[in-house]
């Protein structure tokens, strides 16, 4: 993956997970008014995220396809751990979360 596209993955994945962390600390909240609201900004989260996706160019796309397969390559247990949730506490992953994190955004990115 060249490095304006790396670069630009990174901001991205940057801006909406703080955006996202935001969200979801509002949705646990007790006062049933701001859980509300965090629904009301997953809206435009979601619309962020979708405008992102459709903003890639098939040369990243296959960048992206390409460098999924390199994280998978190098660490097999990845392959086996699509249908597990991200934030499943249930074991620790086999891989660093970063790398984690990295590869479920990337899947999600040309989803």
């Amino acid at each position: 993956m060249d490095e304006a596209l790396r670069a630009k993955l990174d901001e991205a994945r940057k801006r909406m997970n703080i955006q996202q962390a935001g969200i979801n600390a509002d949705r646990k909240d007790d006062d049933p008014a701001m859980r509300e609201w965090a629904r009301e900004k997953q809206k435009p989260a979601n619309a962020e995220r979708a405008e992102f996706r459709n903003s890639l160019t098939d040369e990243e796309r296959n960048q992206i396809e390409e460098r999924i397969e390199q994280l998978v390559r190098d660490n097999p247990t990845l392959s086996q751990m699509d249908a597990r949730p991200l934030e499943s506490k249930t074991d620790s992953p086999p891989v660093s979360a970063e790398l984690l994190e990295e590869y479920h955004f990337l899947r999600d990115m040309v989803a």
